[in-house]
């Protein structure tokens, strides 16, 4: 299997108005793959689910430091106070 992480992704597919993606497809090698997670909601791809609990922890332990945009989103999102 391609290193997903590093393969420029050809393609993104979402279910209704949703904006979460459910499926990316990439091209190497003549194979198209995607991430399968049962449960989007607890899949651990940052692709998918973009709020990781490490991508979290990093964000409030560094909220000062953020760029102005970024804290506002974080800020939105419910992330940081």
């Amino acid at each position: 299997m391609p290193d997903v992480v590093n393969t420029p992704y050809w393609g993104v597919v979402f279910k209704g108005a949703s904006t979460t993606p459910i499926l990316f497809s990439l091209r190497a090698h003549i194979h198209y793959t995607m991430p399968w997670c049962n449960d989007l909601k607890k899949c651990p791809r940052r692709e998918l689910v973009p709020l990781q609990p490490e991508v979290i922890r990093y964000i409030k332990q560094n909220k000062e430091k953020l760029d102005p945009w970024f804290r506002k989103e974080a800020i939105k999102r419910g992330v940081i106070k």
